[in-house]
């Protein structure tokens, strides 16, 4: 330990003692330490930029998160769908269902259990009937009953 701080005792003076660094506040004396408007003018500039810089930028952070506070259909779904425990890939077939009725948003297929008819699916959908079955027993499960597959069921 006494041998590091002998080293380092002995690293600094010849550092402290150049000539750099006396020589440093001597921009300070003389002719050199009248004031100059154009450097004082360029510093407020550059001072000046990085304020607005950091303003617009915290206007934009702001603004983005309002966006994502908002209430929103697509941050509704989303929501919903997290909340039933559906996935992204049951989120995109509630999607292509709600276009196929040419609902304004796909939340109202929450509300609407007559649309989860087999039956009546799209071609594009017709191979995830089982996937819009599994969906479908899930939002409109009876909650009260005891064999029910609804993630909100026994959620503890």
């Amino acid at each position: 330990m006494n041998t590091v701080l002998f080293a380092a005792g002995t690293f600094w003076p010849p550092l402290l003692a150049n000539e750099i660094w006396k020589s440093l506040g001597d921009q300070f004396r003389g002719e050199n330490a009248q004031f100059d408007l154009g450097k004082a003018t360029a510093l407020l500039l550059v001072a000046g930029s990085f304020v607005f810089l950091f303003w617009g930028l915290s206007l934009v952070l702001a603004r983005q998160e309002r966006s994502q506070n908002s209430s929103s259909p697509k941050n509704l779904l989303r929501a919903l769908c997290q909340a039933h425990g559906l996935s992204r890939s049951d989120r995109w077939i509630l999607t292509k269902l709600a276009d196929h009725y040419k609902l304004r948003s796909p939340v109202f297929l929450f509300l609407q259990p007559e649309r989860f008819v087999v039956e009546e699916l799209p071609a594009s959908l017709a191979k995830k009937s089982e996937e819009v079955e599994r969906i479908q027993a899930v939002l409109f499960a009876d909650p009260l009953s005891s064999d029910s597959s609804s993630p909100l069921v026994n959620a503890e």
